[in-house]
């Protein structure tokens, strides 16, 4: 399984702050995002259903805040994070035991990367950051299917604000706001009624 991408991209988003009552405050600053970004995954077969590899991941990330005045400390992003660039290689994962890869109806999928962005391969910073994803397919009836969600993120303290986990990204909660609340940890799942 090998899959890869290359790409370049200019966006205006606005940036909430880091931490939990930054995104409970609600308040947020303009910001503009011009990104060059490059991605290649490439897994085999290691057991039934279990894939393994490498995946390698840079990030040239340029921020210009569109605000005067930050009205909170943790609105202010350290000038060290306005221009950055992350390079970083880890491992990947994926078990996929799914009936159908566009429209499962039975079955788990679950990823998971561990990252390590280092000086040695052209990053700015030294971190890591790992990602842990689960999806279920259950049919309950012939025009009915139960379908459920879990993921988990961690960044390493020196990862820039643009890197660190952040609700909404990957279709984790739906409803929330993308990159609304962000922080050095992420965890989503399915919650009993």
């Amino acid at each position: 399984r090998v899959a890869g991408g290359a790409g370049a991209a200019s966006v205006n988003v606005v940036f909430y702050g880091t931490g939990p009552a930054a995104g409970e405050r609600g308040i947020s600053i303009p910001i503009n995002q011009k990104a060059g970004f490059v991605g290649a995954q490439g897994l085999m077969q290691v057991a039934p259903h279990l894939y393994a590899g490498l995946q390698y991941r840079f990030i040239d990330m340029k921020t210009t805040i569109q605000a005067e005045v930050a009205p909170f400390p943790d609105l202010d992003i350290p000038p060290a994070e306005l221009d950055t660039m992350s390079s970083a290689l880890g491992l990947a994962a994926e078990y996929d035991t799914r009936d159908n890869e566009y429209q499962p109806t039975q079955g788990p999928y679950i990823t998971g990367v561990w990252l390590v962005a280092d000086e040695a391969w052209g990053s700015d910073r030294d971190y890591s950051r790992a990602e842990l994803r689960a999806n279920g397919y259950r049919r309950l009836g012939e025009r009915t299917i139960l379908a459920w969600r879990a993921s988990g993120c961690w960044a390493g303290e020196d990862a820039p604000f643009y890197d660190i986990c952040n609700y909404g990204s990957q279709s984790d909660l739906r409803g929330y706001v993308s990159r609304q609340s962000r922080d050095r940890t992420l965890q989503a799942g399915p919650r009993r009624l």
